[in-house]
């Protein structure tokens, strides 16, 4: 960075680095267990475990000088439990259902260092249920109408609850630890036609 007076003479100059890097860790264990009850009926079930980390650092240098008051490093933790239950039945040759259950318990932690001070993340316990239907009837061999009614999360980022960005003036970004993951209801009806084992047709409406 280099300032002028108001003639344009060069009276100072800043140097300024970014140094940044981190790691991430994901672990994911699961078992699946599958019951044909009877011949037009079916029970799945499982459990899931998943778990990440991240953790990041990001330095700044001035004239090559460490400055550690807007240097900062992040451990960010997460836990996720979930089970599920499927159940499904072909009512006739035409007409099917599938009943569907997922429960998943949520758990971020974490903590953040700037210059000589570490703070612990408000930890976020969440607990939801995600429910789904689906209907499918069957207008030919090949085309099928289908009616379902799914739940889904989209659970923040990393750097969306506890990086802050400042490397561009004009476009700064703030986290927000407290952030909720988005939980949505989603009502969709999709027509599927087949012509051959190499093309198909689509059409979804949601």
């Amino acid at each position: 960075i280099q300032n002028y007076n108001y003639n344009y003479t060069p009276i100072s100059s800043l140097s300024q680095m970014q140094q940044s890097g981190g790691t991430n860790k994901y672990y994911v264990g699961k078992l699946d267990y599958t019951d044909p009850l009877i011949k037009k009926t079916k029970l799945e079930a499982g459990i899931q475990y998943t778990y990440s980390q991240v953790s990041s650092y990001n330095n700044m240098f001035l004239n090559g000088d460490f400055f550690s008051a807007e240097s900062s490093t992040y451990l960010f933790n997460q836990n996720i439990y979930a089970g599920y239950i499927t159940f499904s039945e072909d009512l006739s040759s035409r007409l099917s259902y599938q009943l569907a259950l997922r429960v998943e318990q949520s758990l971020y932690n974490g903590t953040e260092t700037t210059g000589d001070s570490t703070k612990n993340l408000n930890n976020q316990l969440l607990l939801k249920p995600f429910p789904g239907v689906f209907v499918t009837y069957h207008l030919t061999d090949k085309s099928d109408l289908q009616l379902s009614y799914t739940t889904h999360i989209t659970r923040p980022s990393f750097n969306q609850l506890v990086v802050n960005n400042y490397s561009n003036p004009e476009n700064i970004q703030i986290a927000n630890a407290n952030l909720k993951p988005a939980y949505q209801n989603s009502f969709e009806l999709n027509y599927m036609q087949t012509f051959d084992k190499r093309n198909s047709l689509l059409l979804s409406t949601y």
